[in-house]
């Protein structure tokens, strides 16, 4: 596996943990917070299948399954999604500040995985194709990491917007 970049971004919002964290963890928000994702179906409790359209995807459009790994309400969501060879782990914590703010930090981790084991010859073919697709791939985590930033200002407008 090739490690890539890894996205941060935090956000203070004007509202209680408990009303940004049901709006984060809605599904039904998700295409209004994160600009490329046009729809997402629910496939069980903790998968999701999450369609994304930008001009630069295959057929304009991609569709991704995300599973809910781990959550602690109010305070802890992580999530995995794999699209391969793209694996991406992304993880929000949910801060209460004073009652009536909140801190989010967020953090996604992408790796390259290109299915070629643990041998040396696999190991030394992952290296040497991955720097090649790092290379490739630095301008989606970028694009990823606008992504992340437009993300958290929508989610910060919704929740001090519907804050009661």
């Amino acid at each position: 596996m090739v490690q890539l970049p890894t996205v941060e971004g935090s956000v203070e919002i004007n509202a209680p943990v408990e009303h940004v964290y049901a709006i984060y963890m809605d599904l039904d928000n998700v295409p209004k917070l994160v600009d490329d994702v046009e729809e997402v179906e629910r496939l069980s409790d903790e998968r999701s299948m999450w369609t994304f359209r930008h001009p630069n995807l295959p057929r304009g459009t991609a569709k991704v399954e995300v599973t809910l790994v781990a959550t602690s309400p109010n305070k802890r969501a992580e999530w995995r999604a794999v699209e391969k060879p793209l694996v991406c782990r992304a993880v929000t914590v949910f801060h209460s500040l004073d009652g009536n703010r909140t801190r989010i930090d967020h953090r996604t981790e992408y790796t390259v995985d290109l299915g070629l084991g643990t041998s040396r010859l696999g190991v030394g073919v992952t290296n040497w194709a991955g720097s090649a697709l790092e290379a490739h791939l630095l301008d989606a985590v970028k694009l990823f990491e606008h992504m992340t930033q437009e993300t958290l200002r929508k989610g910060k407008e919704l929740a001090e917007s519907t804050a009661g």
